[in-house]
């Protein structure tokens, strides 16, 4: 059985904004940014900016390496963050999502 957060993102798509990829995908990945741990690892003025290069070269590696077994993505930053942080209980003082991979098969 699944955890009860895990059918929330599986039966409602209104976390990534309307798209209905989480509803068929195998699996979804929620990228989040700690702020504290922000603060210390990039303490400069760019830190934030960083932050949000580095998901998405992160982005590219797990699609990529995915894809070579045959596994097709769906990257998207537009997320509704305060209902991703309410699903994934974050306090939205300290986290933030980022980026949502969406994972699967295709339909054949």
């Amino acid at each position: 059985t699944y955890p009860p957060s895990l059918l929330r993102i599986i039966s409602q798509s209104r976390y990534i904004q309307g798209m209905n990829t989480p509803k068929t995908a195998a699996f979804t990945i929620i990228l989040v940014a700690d702020f504290n741990n922000l603060m210390k690892a990039m303490p400069y003025p760019g830190g934030l900016r960083d932050t949000y290069i580095e998901a998405g070269r992160l982005s590219q590696k797990l699609v990529v390496s995915y894809l070579q077994y045959g596994v097709f993505s769906l990257v998207t930053p537009a997320l509704r963050d305060r209902d991703v942080s309410e699903l994934l209980k974050l306090n939205e003082q300290e986290f933030a999502p980022l980026y949502s991979i969406t994972f699967g098969y295709p339909v054949k």
